[in-house]
């Protein structure tokens, strides 16, 4: 596995580490990732219930619609929200040495 991580220990390439991630780090990305997709498909379903008839869809229809055109539009902000969040704050960093069990 690869990633970035704040080096804090001085590592060099080929020792073998601990990594540790911050609690709170984890939860915002996790809820970027996961959580706001569903909200984008929730409300997208919403507002194309909503407002399609006024285009000529049945509300279930223009529902659907809305919900999966919301979903799409939600990829491009999860990226830039994680980009974002990935430039603020290491969010993985170097703990120690591992151990025997790794």
């Amino acid at each position: 596995m690869n990633l970035i991580a704040a080096n804090t220990i001085g590592a060099r390439p080929g020792m073998r580490v601990k990594v540790q991630v911050e609690t709170r780090e984890l939860l915002v990305g996790s809820t970027v990732v996961y959580i706001l997709p569903i909200v984008f498909f929730v409300g997208g379903y919403y507002m194309g219930w909503s407002l399609g008839p006024s285009i000529g869809l049945a509300g279930q229809a223009g529902g659907i619609i809305g919900a999966f055109a919301a979903l799409v539009a939600s990829f491009p902000a999860v990226r830039y929200l994680t980009a974002r969040l990935s430039k603020k704050s290491a969010m993985v960093q170097i703990s120690g040495p591992a151990g025997p069990e790794v």
